[in-house]
């Protein structure tokens, strides 16, 4: 039987660390891919008027590895939209 290898964890400070600052941070989270590989998702709470509760949306999201504690970000950027007559 092969053995697996256990997923790490990402130690909060580093990983609060990488994000930084965020206006009206909800929640920040950390999902395991594969191997040392992780989805960090930064969720934002909204305040709108006329509603009676807040929206929380992702505003951010970070594709990494995670190599000997350290952070490395594999994030692609997004491609520039382009304007469309039709």
């Amino acid at each position: 039987m092969a053995n697996k290898e256990q997923p790490t964890d990402i130690n909060p400070r580093t990983l609060k660390k990488f994000v930084g600052e965020v206006e009206n941070l909800w929640r920040l989270e950390a999902k395991h891919l594969y191997h040392n590989r992780f989805r960090i998702n930064v969720w934002t709470e909204i305040h709108k008027d006329g509603y009676y509760c807040a929206f929380q949306q992702i505003e951010k999201s970070y594709f990494i590895h995670l190599v000997n504690g350290k952070i490395i970000d594999k994030t692609i950027p997004q491609k520039p939209k382009k304007e469309r007559i039709f």
